[in-house]
């Protein structure tokens, strides 16, 4: 038992440590945390009782992932603006996509 708690209160530590709100920059501690919490028993799992916090760090992580990327390409397109005008083009529709999963 005395084990146990040591166990899970390494994990609630590495769960503390995460940035509030969760960035790109701690991805590698979001996947650590949560390999640290995937590796324990289902009684030292029980232990934890932050765990609601790491679930939500470990959502955030492609939700931000796709919002740089979403950003890197809109980015993209601003950079060339004077390049289009230059070619006369002066106007851009953009038609959103969707996937189906």
């Amino acid at each position: 038992r005395l084990q146990d708690l040591k166990m899970a209160q390494l994990v609630v530590n590495r769960i503390n440590a995460l940035s509030d709100p969760i960035t790109l920059d701690d991805k590698a501690a979001v996947f650590a945390a949560g390999n640290a919490f995937d590796g324990l028993t289902d009684a030292q799992k029980a232990l934890v009782g932050n765990a609601d916090v790491l679930t939500a760090a470990r959502e955030a992580i492609p939700v931000l992932e796709k919002q740089a990327t979403d950003k890197a390409v809109a980015q993209g397109v601003i950079d060339k603006m004077d390049y289009l005008h230059d070619l006369g083009i002066d106007a851009i529709y953009f038609n959103p996509l969707f996937v189906v999963r």
